[in-house]
């Protein structure tokens, strides 16, 4: 009988049987695989977690609600702080001059810069039609503007690894007698 060395000097151990090299051997390619992919996907998440493109909340209001099936409503608010008197300036040059508006823009919260724009709309004046307005008041000049968006132009991350959309709003004020004032909202993240 043939004795290896190894189990001349190892004393009363038994010799490790074949088989659990050829198990080894099945398991080694899978915990690869999913090392790989791990390390692929991970970054991914990361990413998609960390989606920290938009800029810092300045003071608008975002709400989204689902009102049927094809259509969220969006409700923007917010106000810029100033005196009265220059809220109440402001709205008597956009009225008088028929000037500056203000525009309402959804963008997707992505990695990096330049998100991209989702919806956008724009109010004339001072926005007495329905769904969007400038009020002044002692605080400031408030903005509202309520509209309905096709839930697919809100549905900005729709893949395998991230399903959640974030969206944002900025509010642009354009009045033309002293420049532009703007604001943005927080993220909001919700599957439309």
């Amino acid at each position: 009988m043939n004795i290896s060395p190894r189990e001349r000097n190892a004393p009363n151990t038994p010799a490790r049987p074949q088989h659990h090299r050829r198990g080894w051997a099945r398991v080694a390619p899978v915990v690869a695989a999913a090392a790989i992919a791990a390390g692929v996907i991970a970054p991914m998440a990361g990413a998609a977690g960390d989606a920290h493109a938009a800029p810092r909340a300045t003071g608008a209001r975002l709400t989204a609600y689902q009102t049927d099936p094809y259509n969220i409503r969006i409700t923007i608010e917010g106000v810029f702080r100033m005196s009265r008197v220059d809220a109440d300036t402001i709205i008597k040059y956009m009225v008088d001059q028929r000037v500056g508006g203000v525009r309402y823009t959804l963008r997707g919260d992505d990695v990096g810069t330049g998100d991209p724009v989702l919806f956008e709309r724009l109010v004339t004046g001072t926005g007495t039609m329905p769904g969007g307005h400038l009020v002044a008041a002692d605080d400031g000049l408030h903005y509202l503007k309520v509209m309905a968006v096709p839930r697919e132009y809100l549905n900005e991350d729709d893949n395998a690894f991230d399903d959640d959309d974030e969206v944002y709003a900025q509010v642009h004020l354009n009045y033309a007698q002293g420049g532009d004032r703007y604001a943005t909202s927080p993220v909001v993240g919700q599957r439309f």
